[in-house]
């Protein structure tokens, strides 16, 4: 067949566009186009660890998220943490009273009925029992009140009129031979629970 320059025209250009397009397939053949690898984030994780890899923004797979710790949860995702134990709050011991911790009691039953008793002795003594112009002291200061006196002594006072020696008392010391022995005990209860006074009385009992 005799090669024309109109064949020339028409059969070179094609071959040319054949050709490329050859050459095209042969590059995409030996050169695979790029893959996303498969995200990790899709994979159980177990409590305590990290929540899996995460994959970059735009990447196919989960979308980018911290991993959690503690509790078991699916990877990519933060998982609840341990509440661990011991999380409710334990009353506080108030413990026991140390010594002198007690509360005072307050006085007692006898100690306030002594009180009335003494009523009509204040009116020589004082309420504070340190005495006043002749009237002795009786409170239980052990120098210049009847603090070293026993009960024994105190209750023959009150009964006899009579001092720890046995001498007579002044005759303004009126004996109550008649009380009983609980109102004597009661009386001498208050005696003793009251506070000591140190006043010293020194004038002498009038004749």
């Amino acid at each position: 067949m005799a090669i024309t320059p109109r064949f020339l025209r028409f059969v070179v250009p094609a071959l040319f566009s054949a050709g490329l397009a050859l050459a095209a397939c042969s590059s995409d053949s030996d050169n695979p186009p790029d893959t996303d690898p498969p995200s990790e984030g899709g994979s159980e994780s177990t409590g305590g660890g990290t929540g899996g890899t995460t994959s970059a923004a735009g990447e196919a797979g989960t979308p980018p998220v911290s991993g959690g710790t503690g509790g078991t949860g699916p990877s990519g995702s933060a998982g609840e943490p341990d509440p661990g134990t011991g999380g409710v709050p334990t009353e506080p011991n108030p413990g026991t009273a140390g010594a002198g911790g007690t509360e005072d009691p307050g006085p007692t039953a006898g100690f306030l009925h002594g009180e009335e008793l003494y009523e009509p002795c204040a009116v020589c003594h004082q309420k504070d029992l340190g005495g006043s112009g002749f009237y002795p002291n009786i409170s239980m200061d052990t120098v210049n009140g009847i603090g070293s006196w026993t009960d024994a002594e105190i209750g023959k006072a009150i009964l006899e009129g009579v001092d720890k020696d046995g001498e007579d008392l002044c005759a303004f010391m009126i004996p109550q031979p008649d009380m009983s022995e609980g109102n004597l005990a009661d009386l001498i209860e208050y005696l003793r629970g009251m506070p000591a006074n140190d006043r010293k009385i020194t004038s002498a009992c009038p004749l």
